[in-house]
């Protein structure tokens, strides 16, 4: 009976395929059709969940490697304990969203296809049992897709300080992960240590790190980010490439892995001293077979998993909201000055031209930090009122929606291959 079921759904969804290519579909117009379709169920759903209506923003999604497109996306207003920002920045994670975006080993970015996660903006709706924060308030959102309009839960918005500015703000979620990485390092004043990786993640670990310890070098593959390091307060710069026996001699207590290669391990490892500590905060793209096992040993290192996924886990262990304490200690660390954050947050991009940032992005590494500017937008597209009845878009892209459809009919050919 399985079997048969399958069988029916494949020879149904068959139909359906048949049916639109008769009407002028595409594959690629099918696939964008079926995308809108699931945003418009999520959306009513929430709304469903929050018992609240809709509103209309702009949002970046992407539907396959090498497209990207800014689309309408749906907004439930808030419900019960939850927050609607309207954007001001999103900041962007270079080499996750590069990683997205060409779909390479772990990198899902969940069914709406939507990058982004880290954005600032000023308050515009509160959920009932919401405390700490008022209409109009200048907030940082860790988790929200880049878009002219969120609605998020109230843990994941913080209030900014007055000295503050957005754009710096926007970092929230790379702050935490970074936060939560030096955190679980135990680094003691003044204690030496080192950083392989030189991308968002490698440089605001190493600058909030810096604030503690003494950064005596920034490791990397290539010297595209060279003069950001050391402006960022690194003692020396070296290439993992070129650089393999001053590399050997740092002998550092303390390395920070934060690249997306799994390689990246064996680096760090051969820069560390007797008894030291790796401290993995990257996300891998990918597998290795160079794992310096007999390295660690010898050497008789910690390795101390420090991904952001911990946050949740120590939390859940000590009751504690370890992701608000990380974000107020990034936001604490801005207001009290000093640390250089001009190349992380990088160029202002428009929104509008999301699909030429990405292509631009796919070809590159040497990209450390951009934000999105949703201002550049006109207010009635950043926000509007939204209709809870309205059908969902199925036209799909590079179908016209003014012209009636074409009765399907069958070809000659058609005909011929059926008798």
């Amino acid at each position: 009976m399985p079997n048969s079921l399958e069988a029916l759904k494949s020879r149904a969804m068959d139909e359906v395929l048949r049916r639109l290519y008769r009407y002028g579909y595409t594959p690629k117009s099918v696939e964008e059709a079926q995308r809108d379709t699931i945003w418009w169920v999520y959306a009513r759903v929430q709304a469903a969940l929050n018992r609240r209506p809709l509103d209309r923003g702009l949002g970046i999604a992407w539907t396959s490697a090498g497209y990207a497109e800014l689309v309408p996306v749906e907004i439930p207003r808030p419900g019960v304990g939850r927050v609607s920002v309207l954007v001001e920045v999103s900041a962007v994670s270079p080499g996750t969203e590069r990683a997205q975006y060409l779909k390479l080993p772990n990198t899902a970015v969940g069914v709406l296809g939507r990058p982004g996660y880290s954005c600032a903006g000023t308050v515009r709706a509160l959920g009932p049992g919401v405390e700490g924060i008022a209409v109009g308030d200048r907030v940082a959102v860790a988790g929200a897709a880049h878009a002219s309009l969120v609605t998020v839960p109230a843990a994941s918005v913080f209030r900014l300080p007055a000295s503050v500015e957005l754009t710096a703000a926007s970092l929230i979620q790379l702050g935490i992960i970074c936060g939560q990485g030096v955190a679980l390092s135990d680094l003691r004043s003044s204690e030496p240590f080192g950083v392989v990786g030189a991308g968002a993640i490698g440089a605001l670990t190493a600058r909030l790190a810096g604030a503690k310890g003494d950064l005596r070098a920034v490791i990397a593959h290539s010297d595209a980010k060279r003069e950001d390091a050391l402006r960022g307060g690194a003692g020396e710069f070296l290439r993992s490439d070129a650089d393999a026996e001053r590399i050997a001699g740092l002998d550092l207590p303390l390395v920070f892995e934060a690249t997306g290669n799994p390689d990246a391990i064996a680096v760090a490892a051969a820069a560390s001293a007797d008894g030291g500590r790796i401290i993995l905060i990257g996300s891998p793209r990918g597998v290795t077979r160079d794992l310096p096992l007999e390295l660690l040993r010898a050497k008789n290192l910690e390795v101390i998993g420090a991904h952001v996924d911990t946050v949740d886990l120590q939390g859940s262990r000590s009751g504690e909201d370890l992701r608000r304490r990380r974000g107020e200690e990034f936001l604490a660390a801005l207001a009290g000055g000093g640390m250089f954050l001009d190349d992380l947050a990088g160029p202002a991009l428009d929104p509008r031209e999301a699909a030429l940032f990405y292509e631009e992005l796919a070809a590159r590494r040497d990209l450390v930090g951009a934000h999105f500017d949703w201002s550049k937008l006109r207010a009635d597209e950043r926000r509007r009122r939204g209709h809870l009845w309205s059908p969902p878009n199925v036209v799909g892209a590079g179908m016209d929606a003014s012209r009636p459809l074409p009765a399907p009919r069958r070809s000659r050919l058609i005909r011929r291959s059926a008798r």
